[in-house]
């Protein structure tokens, strides 16, 4: 069984999978019975199942080392090589989606693919392709400058996460000394990040204008895959959210701000849940890893399989370290069927909702990838994504003792009034 770190990588080259995709589209095109159809289809999973492996390869192996100069040049490869890609995916679903044997795609895959193919021909579009890479190089500007944060605080220089951490300090100077140096970063370059907002907001409403429409709400609805409602079910939600939510949190709030002693909580008191100090994970990286083995092996076969797999083939980068990319996030590798699980671990209780949250991801991906043939239906929209990762968070809470030990009640109590 192989590592991560011993999977190969190849750079996709864009001229022969454009020219594949074609064969493909054609054989589509000219078949003469349902079985042609789904042949077809299947080399197309083929193929873009293995830009997406080598594509998310090298996303990985970029953000785990934003300085690896190798994965660098990668990374500007593929960001030009993705947008590029659009018209290969648009003519492939447009034969796929204009099939004469469509009530065959529908009887064996479900309705459900032609309508993601016939949403997604709205995105595919050609004047799209250099925005699309502009678009990349921006965020990809952000990301970097945002890796590279290094910030003095209490005679120690540290990042992002390690001013995170101190923002859950028992003294609240301390608190705000590191909200302040947090602060600190972003105005210091707030030049820099305005740029990039003001140039990406720009882009994006030319993009949509080049579509034909008034702004880039449409076009931010179809990237998140929202084929069954819009903006006037989203702006229900909101008022739901500010008529029922709001008020709950306010109380949740006010019942902190008691129980740690303040008048008023600040910023830099919003992480801080207890008088007695925050409940930390008892433990290093290898250790926590341990103890998420065996709660998932105790959750359930499958999860205990799952995150076995997870352990053997070390498909995680977990810790914060200099030059590595901020956040956190699960993605997906189709050919070997496994996710990959990234995040900056800082000491705090954060480091144990990784193990929760981003594994409820995570096995929604291995299990799906196992029962779906297509790529299409192995993953899900945001929203439907979140469902899985976070249920797999309270889904957990019975085990929180082998990260937590007596504190496992305080972590209970702060992760549901956080959610």
């Amino acid at each position: 069984m192989l590592t991560f770190k011993e999977f190969p990588y190849e750079r996709p080259q864009l001229d022969k999978m454009l020219a594949e995709a074609e064969t493909i589209a054609q054989s589509i095109e000219n078949a003469k019975n349902a079985q042609t159809v789904f042949d077809g289809i299947k080399a197309w999973e083929s193929l873009q199942g293995h830009f997406m492996t080598m594509a998310n390869v090298a996303h990985i192996r970029y953000t785990v080392d934003t300085t690896d100069p190798f994965y660098l040049k990668e990374k500007e490869y593929l960001d030009q090589a993705k947008p590029r890609m659009m018209t290969a995916e648009k003519r492939v679903y447009a034969t796929i989606a204009n099939s004469s044997f469509a009530k065959d795609i529908d009887e064996k895959y479900g309705p459900h693919y032609l309508n993601i193919l016939r949403l997604e021909q709205k995105l595919l579009d050609e004047r799209l392709v250099e925005p699309m890479i502009e678009e990349n190089r921006l965020a990809a500007e952000y990301q970097k400058r945002m890796a590279a944060c290094q910030v003095e605080c209490r005679g120690e220089v540290r990042n992002i996460y390690g001013l995170l951490k101190l923002m859950q300090d028992d003294d609240r100077a301390v608190r705000k000394e590191a909200f302040e140096a947090w602060a600190g970063f972003f105005a210091e370059n707030q030049d820099f990040f305005d740029d990039i907002y003001d140039r990406l907001v720009k882009l994006r409403h030319s993009m949509a204008k080049t579509m034909g429409y008034e702004n880039f709400i449409p076009i931010a609805y179809m990237r998140k895959g929202r084929s069954d409602y819009g903006p006037k079910e989203v702006a229900r939600f909101r008022e739901q959210v500010l008529r029922d939510l709001v008020p709950l949190c306010n109380r949740i709030r006010q019942a902190q701000a008691k129980r740690i002693g303040v008048d008023k909580l600040h910023f830099y008191d919003e992480t801080y849940m207890f008088a007695t100090g925050n409940p930390m994970p008892k433990g290093n990286k290898d250790e926590l890893v341990q103890s998420a083995l065996e709660m998932y092996r105790e959750l359930s076969p499958e999860t205990g399989r799952f995150f076995g797999d997870m352990v053997d083939m070390e498909l995680f980068d977990l810790e914060s370290k200099p030059g590595k990319a901020n956040g956190g996030y699960c993605t997906f590798l189709p050919e070997y069927k496994m996710p990959f699980i990234f995040s900056n671990f800082n000491g705090t209780s954060a480091d144990v909702n990784v193990l929760t949250h981003e594994n409820g991801h995570a096995f929604m991906g291995y299990e799906s990838s196992r029962v779906n043939e297509l790529l299409k239906y192995r993953g899900s929209t945001s929203e439907v994504a979140e469902i899985h990762s976070m249920s797999m968070e309270f889904f957990t809470h019975p085990y929180m003792e082998k990260f937590f030990g007596d504190q496992a009640d305080k972590y209970r109590y702060a992760h549901i009034a956080d959610s």
